[in-house]
């Protein structure tokens, strides 16, 4: 039997991009978008889930954008940064975006921005003289994941009835693997 990757997070491009199609706006924009995500896949050979990444993150920016970048003015990117640096733009669960997210959607806007309006972008540096990419983009500080200490797991495993799940537990906790990493083990990967 061959084997067959599950994934837990399916890649749908085409659905990505009916999402930022509804969402931009106006159809020249999103002509636009899909255009820069073309050429970038080229030029960088993105994988089918970077594409939807960037796409997500074209959504996200028109939704609080909601207008056209061709009028876009630094006061508006300077609006955008304060309202995410006091977090006043919310998901869709009504918490603020983590920082990670942030971080992510704001390079997308640089490099969205920078690549369909260089000679624009290039006029919108800070007070201190520093360029567009320098001042807007958010870095996240690199954070150390959460994980359960050994004692923790102990319990977990102790308090588990089903042997599946103490296999489970066990297995994961021993080999470090993530969820998609476990849900794909083959017999073969075991000694």
């Amino acid at each position: 039997m061959p084997f067959e990757k599950i994934d837990i997070h399916p890649i749908n491009i085409e659905r990505s991009k009916l999402n930022l199609k509804k969402h931009s706006p106006t159809e020249q924009e999103f002509k636009t978008a899909i255009k820069w995500l073309e050429n970038l896949s080229i030029e960088k050979s993105l994988s089918p889930r970077r594409q939807e990444r960037l796409l997500h993150d074209l959504v996200l920016f028109f939704k609080i954008y909601k207008k056209s970048t061709i009028k876009i003015t630094k006061e508006d990117l300077i609006k955008l940064k304060e309202n995410f640096l006091n977090k006043k733009i919310l998901s869709n669960i009504d918490k603020p975006y983590s920082d990670s997210v942030v971080g992510g959607l704001t390079e997308t806007i640089v490099r969205y921005l920078e690549d369909n309006y260089p000679k624009r972008m290039n006029e919108f540096i800070s007070s201190t003289n520093k360029p567009l990419r320098t001042w807007f983009i958010m870095r996240c500080k690199k954070k150390t994941p959460e994980v359960l200490n050994e004692n923790e797991i102990k319990k977990l495993y102790k308090e588990t009835n089903l042997l599946w799940q103490k296999y489970a537990i066990a297995v994961l906790f021993g080999s470090g693997a993530r969820i998609e990493e476990f849900l794909n083990f083959r017999f073969e990967d075991f000694e």
